[in-house]
């Protein structure tokens, strides 16, 4: 008799983080993602027609299996912005455009716009001083070391 391998999960989505969960999402690498399909239907007009679909005749099953094609990276990203948990680093344009992708593909506004207004950030430059007031304030040290650069670099063009 052979068992299958245990599913492995994307770290804050896994069965023990499941709240309410009951749908599981599968990444092209095979990774699983525990997720609400409430919340995803609300968030995303493609998942609300996929998720409507009868199920095929097999065993019931605790929850719901969903293969992607995307890989495990653009599926936390987006689940992250939809879940109201703290958003996944994208520091490179094919992290950006991976995510947005995803998005985009899954019919998903919220997370389009806010890939839209991280790439599209306000003017910093124009008030680099109460952009670093802003930035301590909520603890953004990333944000606040790069409004101290921004202030000194404005500081010695007006001397």
């Amino acid at each position: 008799m052979t068992t299958q391998p245990e599913q492995a999960y994307y770290a804050d989505f896994g069965p023990a983080d499941r709240l309410g969960s009951d749908i599981v999402l599968l990444s092209s690498e095979g990774v699983g993602f525990c997720a609400n399909s409430f919340i995803l239907k609300k968030a995303s007009s493609v998942f609300r027609t996929t998720l409507s679909l009868p199920q095929p005749p097999g065993p019931l099953t605790s929850h719901r299996e969903v293969q992607l094609s995307e890989d495990a990276q653009a599926i936390n990203g987006v689940l992250r912005m939809i879940s109201g948990m703290e958003l996944a680093a994208l520091d490179t344009f094919d992290e950006i455009e991976k995510v947005l992708a995803a998005a985009h593909k899954w019919e998903m506004p919220g997370p389009i716009s806010i890939i839209r207004r991280m790439t599209l950030p306000p003017d910093v430059y124009a008030d680099p001083l109460r952009f670093y007031v802003m930035a301590c304030r909520f603890g953004w040290e990333e944000g606040a070391k790069a409004a101290s650069a921004l202030t000194n670099n404005t500081r010695r063009h007006l001397l």
